[in-house]
């Protein structure tokens, strides 16, 4: 990623992914999703700080359930009203500031629909698109039909494979998506699809 161009729109893309995957409507919306850090005014970040509590304010065991982790995070890091730790806690939201410049310069390459430039240039074809959710309802319902659970998170590594066999045959999704929805690098699917 020696390109300046090419780490811009590898943000921008990342930033997208809630869009992408049909979750929200606008990339600030997304609650993992960082996009709604950049090029704040000083009054509407300290707004959304505001809004937020402190993960100090929540006991270890609650920490723990409530973030699925036996980590013990940060004293300092907030947490958001809807209850998902802070994406500011753990982006240098500051620096992807500085990388793109401006605001007007961020929202061009947020514009940009460059995610079939990105899949290539990761070793993903083109293929047909489903959002994601709907995807997902697929793999739940193959996933009875196959291995009598609608859980994709409790079948091993070898029936999630095959899970995204036939959802490849089935709908023809790339294999990057298939691996998000049976939580499976795609990369080590490349191979096995």
């Amino acid at each position: 990623m020696e390109d300046e161009r090419y780490i811009l729109t590898s943000i921008a893309y990342a930033l997208r992914n809630g869009i992408a995957a049909g979750f929200c409507y606008c990339v600030e919306d997304y609650p993992w999703s960082s996009a709604g850090l950049y090029f704040r005014s000083p009054e509407k970040m300290n707004e959304i700080i505001a809004g937020c509590s402190k993960i100090s304010d929540l006991s270890f065991r609650e920490r723990c359930r409530r973030f699925s982790t036996q980590m013990d995070l940060p004293e300092d890091w907030k947490v958001t009203p809807a209850g998902f730790i802070w994406p500011g806690n753990y982006i240098d939201y500051r620096l992807v500031e500085k990388l793109f410049r401006t605001a007007k310069s961020f929202t061009f390459f947020m514009g940009q629909g460059k995610e079939e430039e990105i899949n290539r240039s990761l070793g993903f074809e083109d293929s047909v698109r489903l959002p994601d959710i709907e995807l997902r309802e697929k793999a739940v319902l193959r996933c009875m039909r196959m291995f009598g659970t609608t859980n994709l998170r409790r079948l091993d590594a070898q029936k999630r494979i095959r899970l995204g066999k036939e959802l490849r045959k089935e709908c023809r999704c790339s294999i990057k998506q298939i691996g998000r929805i049976i939580h499976l690098d795609p990369i080590y699917l490349k191979e096995l699809l």
